[in-house]
């Protein structure tokens, strides 16, 4: 989805659509015009088949599109950001920065969609009915109503990750918590999407072979997305209610801003002692000498060449504090993941009234993840639980 093309923004958010939509998109188009329109409005010329197949092919993504608003206007009242909308082979979806806080916000968000589809297939079907002496009104109308209340129907499955499975997880998480809810909903979700998988594969061999092909792909690809949510669901269980000082490392190596780059890697890094290195600020006029004055990583000194090494000191190549992304003891691991995750860093000094107290780590994090998974009651205490 990252490599989406934007088209336009509504309510600050980017609309586009990624490039296995152009196959959904001619597929469509190519059977609308093939097949639908010549055996439902047969005598039309053939130039008259591809321009309804192509107002069709628009309208329908426009209603997808229509749909993915529908959650992304909820989403925005319950003050969740939307990152994007996306179109893409396999319809649609509505990227949100973060998940619903309470059951009520998640069924808001998830039924809204439904709701939408079948609004616009009651609005196609007036239009067909209005205008159906007109071919070219009632052909685009009538298939458009059709789909549109498919669609509705489709979604409302109950898995994971169609908004069925997200108003399950609502009623869920109403009686039995956010865990429970999503692990149900995940587990509905790979169910379905194996039913969708076995009736493709009997389709197959009964001769519909395109069909029963479509299918398949349908249920791997919601067989995918319901295990990610629930690997998700997974890890933000496990960061729920724990403060970054809870992991952190509470020492690190600091190196001296001269220390050439040669000599820290025959000295650390190539023993494995850290990927990070504190640089001291001792001789650049700072009151606080034991304060760091910058942070070196192994991807910096990945990023310079090797033949460079013997004469490039640390505090040539280190950034400098000031630019380095901090974060406080008493912030949530979940936000400190997304913080890396936004800024693409692996490591974050963890800071308390500008002084640093420790250092947050991805394997602090992963570490601590494979930990939880193995004994969900561990780390109850108040103690720091963090990798040697």
């Amino acid at each position: 989805m990252n490599q989406s093309v934007q088209v336009f923004k509504i309510w600050g958010i980017p609309v586009g659509y990624n490039s296995t939509w152009y196959l959904i998109f001619g597929l469509i188009t190519w059977t609308l015009a093939t097949g639908y329109m010549p055996s439902e409005y047969p005598d039309l010329s053939t130039a008259q088949y591809w321009i309804m197949a192509l107002i069709t092919s628009i309208f329908f993504f426009g209603s997808v599109i229509f749909h993915e608003l529908a959650h992304a206007f909820y989403a925005l009242r319950d003050g969740i950001k939307v990152n994007r909308i996306t179109l893409f082979i396999f319809g649609g979806v509505a990227e949100l920065d973060d998940e619903p806080k309470t059951p009520a916000s998640e069924f808001k968000i998830a039924i809204a969609g439904p709701i939408s589809s079948a609004i616009a297939a009651g609005v196609f079907y007036i239009i067909y009915l209005i205008g159906q002496s007109n071919p070219l009104i009632a052909a685009p109308a009538g298939y458009l109503a059709n789909i549109n209340l498919l669609l509705a129907l489709f979604n409302l499955i109950p898995g994971f990750p169609l908004d069925g499975g997200r108003v399950l997880r609502a009623a869920v998480w109403y009686f039995k918590g956010y865990a429970k809810a999503t692990k149900t909903a995940a587990i509905t979700g790979q169910i379905v999407a194996y039913g969708f998988m076995g009736f493709g594969v009997f389709r197959m061999f009964t001769g519909d072979f395109f069909n029963g092909l479509w299918l398949i792909f349908i249920g791997w690809f919601l067989n995918n997305a319901a295990t990610m949510h629930g690997q998700q669901a997974d890890i933000k269980v496990a960061l729920d209610n724990v403060p970054v000082s809870r992991i952190m490392r509470p020492s690190w190596l600091t190196i001296d801003g001269n220390l050439p780059i040669s000599k820290l890697v025959d000295q650390h890094v190539i023993k494995g002692d850290s990927r990070y290195y504190f640089v001291k600020n001792s001789g650049y006029g700072y009151e606080d000498a034991d304060q760091p004055h910058g942070m070196l990583t192994v991807t910096d000194i990945s990023s310079l060449a090797q033949q460079a090494w013997s004469i490039t000191p640390a505090k040539q190549i280190m950034t400098v504090w000031e630019q380095l992304v901090t974060i406080g003891p008493s912030v949530p691991l979940l936000d400190a993941v997304r913080q890396m995750d936004e800024r693409n860093i692996n490591q974050m000094p963890v800071v308390e009234e500008g002084n640093l107290v420790g250092v947050l780590t991805r394997e602090n994090i992963l570490h601590y993840i494979r930990m939880k998974a193995d004994n969900p009651d561990m780390g109850t205490g108040t103690g720091q639980v963090a990798p040697a």
